[in-house]
């Protein structure tokens, strides 16, 4: 059996980023949220994720810094980093 791809979300708008686990859940990826920096690299210490989706904006910390955290606890994720302001 092969295990599913594991997606981290990190936004502070709660509704965006359970939408975006609901899809992605649909899609059939194992996806989580976070809405902070802090529990973030909480949850990361915790386990493995082949991608994580950045707020740059984040209550605690800038996206920016928290993908760099986050890199030095799993080097080999993916990121990608995203925003609502224009």
């Amino acid at each position: 059996m092969t295990e599913k791809f594991s997606i981290l979300i990190v936004d502070d708008d709660e509704a965006l980023a359970l939408n975006l686990q609901s899809i992605m859940q649909a899609e059939g990826y194992d996806a989580m949220v976070s809405h902070d920096g802090k529990s973030s690299l909480a949850i990361f210490e915790e386990r493995a994720f082949d991608l994580a989706i950045v707020d740059i904006k984040l209550p605690d910390m800038s996206g920016i810094v928290l993908t760099e955290r986050l890199a030095d606890q799993q080097p080999e994720t993916e990121y990608i980093i995203t925003t609502g302001y224009a």
